[in-house]
């Protein structure tokens, strides 16, 4: 095997696998698990950060970010 077959493969696992990592698991359904996604749930913080939030309060509501990142 020659060394650029040899990248190749390595290349090409590498990118099998971050493409298998990013991928969302697919959730299991049950009726009772249909019942419960009619239910909206909003999680997250209200921020300006321009990179992400480092400490969300989330005894506020709804929840603030109250220390952006960076």
């Amino acid at each position: 095997m020659s060394i650029n077959a040899i990248r190749i493969v390595i290349v090409s696992i590498i990118l099998l696998t971050l493409v298998i990592s990013l991928t969302p698991p697919s959730p299991v359904t049950s009726p009772k698990s249909r019942r419960k996604s009619r239910d909206i749930i909003v999680r997250g913080c209200n921020n300006n950060c321009s990179v992400a939030c480092c400490y969300c309060n989330i005894q506020r509501s709804p929840p603030v970010c109250e220390r952006c990142c960076g």
